[in-house]
């Protein structure tokens, strides 16, 4: 007993070239769906870097030429800036919201306005601190008092989106003010 077809083929011959095209084609489906992975995965992380690295320059950028630090806390700083428009001194404020929010309070006299959101994510984590310990010989004391320099803050910034986050951290040196 034969089992060809008219055209001669075995059924055993059409049984291995299906098997053959359908591992291939299982081959091609999963590196498509690998490659759509990758590519929302960079998305992500390229969008977790821009608005991270946007609210450090930001941030850096301003606090740059503060001549005074009048709030200092781990969260939000508020600095005494000049400002070129009206030639008086004036404050600016940056303050972690919610915890996913970056907010910059433009140069008030009083009390600040409405904010701009400078950096939005699924979740955020801002520090500010003071590293610097002015006498370098002697540690400072654990009950956080002493005297550190002054004009010298760091930067730490985390931005999560999605499944990724970005870590960027930087000192600044307000230049307007003494150590």
């Amino acid at each position: 007993m034969r089992l060809n077809n008219k055209s001669g083929m075995s059924l055993l011959e059409i049984t291995i070239a299906t098997l053959i095209l359908s591992v291939v084609l299982i081959s091609a489906g999963s590196i498509y769906i690998a490659g759509i992975r990758e590519f929302n995965r960079s998305v992500e992380e390229a969008r977790a870097q821009v608005e991270a690295s946007f609210a450090l320059d930001h941030i850096f950028l301003n606090l740059m030429g503060a001549k005074d630090i009048i709030t200092f806390n781990p969260d939000n700083i508020v600095v005494t800036v000049y400002d070129t428009v009206t030639s008086s001194d004036k404050k600016i404020k940056y303050a972690l919201s919610n915890g996913n929010k970056i907010n910059f309070y433009p140069p008030y006299s009083g009390s600040p306005g409405t904010p701009e959101v400078i950096a939005s994510a699924d979740s955020i984590d801002l520090t500010f601190a003071r590293p610097l310990w002015r006498d370098s010989l002697n540690p400072p004391p654990p009950d956080g008092t002493g005297t550190y320099v002054n004009n010298y803050v760091t930067i730490n910034i985390t931005v999560t989106k999605g499944r990724m986050s970005k870590t960027f951290s930087t000192g600044v040196t307000l230049r307007g003010m003494n150590p």
